[in-house]
């Protein structure tokens, strides 16, 4: 009778387990599309494409620079969107060096996402690369390391996303040497 019941006990936690995966739709039932696996720091650092079709990669937060007392934080694809949304609004209105470059080619960078923690707020560091440089070897953009580079021009960026507001804060174009 023990035996039974803990069989029985199993199957229910097994069929929950099952339950909690979902289908092969998207959350809203999409056909097709799969609803993004969690992000987790044992889970990255991850491939992804962005939602205007760019390739980009969620980066373990450890990789980030100056690592002080867990600052850097795991990105989600769920940051990576509302960035994506508030990018080009943010792009028509900037002025300066390189950025209608930037502007005009901007679905052919990759991309770089690490998110910050730190006086109560969430946000995004995104470092973008021109699609024919940055490669970390194997061809593919962007690297799967964190890369910081001083100069380069328009082929590279970065950017400051506040999640909660969904405001980009900053917008730097790399310089020529």
């Amino acid at each position: 009778m023990a035996h039974s019941r803990w069989s029985s006990v199993a199957v229910v936690v097994m069929l929950a387990a099952i339950a909690a995966c979902g289908t092969a739709g998207s959350p809203r039932g999409e056909p097709g599309r799969r609803p993004a696996p969690p992000t987790t720091v044992g889970s990255l650092p991850r491939r992804i494409t962005t939602p205007g079709g760019s390739p980009g990669v969620l980066l373990d937060p450890r990789e980030g620079p100056e690592n002080r007392a867990g600052r850097w934080a795991a990105a989600t694809e769920q940051d990576v969107a509302a960035f994506e949304r508030a990018l080009p609004g943010d792009l028509r209105h900037r002025r300066g060096w390189g950025v209608e470059e930037v502007r005009s080619r901007l679905r052919s960078y990759g991309r770089q996402y690490v998110a910050i923690r730190g006086s109560g707020r969430r946000l995004i560091e995104v470092h973008a690369f021109c699609s024919d440089v940055g490669s970390d070897g194997d061809g593919r953009i962007p690297p799967l390391h964190w890369v910081m580079v001083s100069d380069g021009g328009p082929c590279f960026w970065e950017a400051t996303f506040d999640v909660a507001s969904g405001r980009v804060l900053r917008l730097s174009v790399n310089g020529m040497a």
